[in-house]
């Protein structure tokens, strides 16, 4: 866990949601699902923008991963239809808020699901000798 860093509501004064349909998981590792044609295709032009605005706005304080990225290449595709196109995820204690639910979700002060140290680095189990 990580306490709250910079507080990013997405979409309120800046344009990190423009061709995002649908802005998915947690604080610390978000899911992009992009806004698809009148054949349920996604431009992948899009893809290219969203990448390019999400890292302009964050620079190198976010990572920005394609699903087999941040899963693996062996991804299941029954797993892989409910995950975004993009996945943003945290290297600082940025926070990354929904509008929706930005009110509660300003309010805690400990996220997890990035790839910090302090996320990962968790033992299952210490014991001393």
């Amino acid at each position: 866990m990580v306490n709250a860093g910079e507080k990013v509501v997405i979409g309120k004064g800046n344009n990190l949601m423009d061709e995002v349909e649908i802005l998915g998981g947690e604080p610390r590792a978000r899911n992009l699902y992009l806004k698809r044609d009148s054949q349920g295709l996604i431009d992948e032009s899009a893809l290219v923008r969203v990448k390019q605005r999400w890292s302009e706005f964050f620079g190198d304080r976010i990572e920005i991963l394609t699903p087999e990225q941040g899963y693996g290449p062996s991804l299941d595709s029954r797993v892989r239809s409910r995950i975004g196109e993009i996945i943003i995820v945290p290297r600082d204690q940025t926070i990354l808020i929904e509008p929706e639910r930005e009110e509660s979700q300003m309010r805690m002060v400990g996220h997890h699901g990035s790839t910090t140290q302090a996320e990962i680095a968790i033992p299952l189990r210490v014991m001393k000798l």
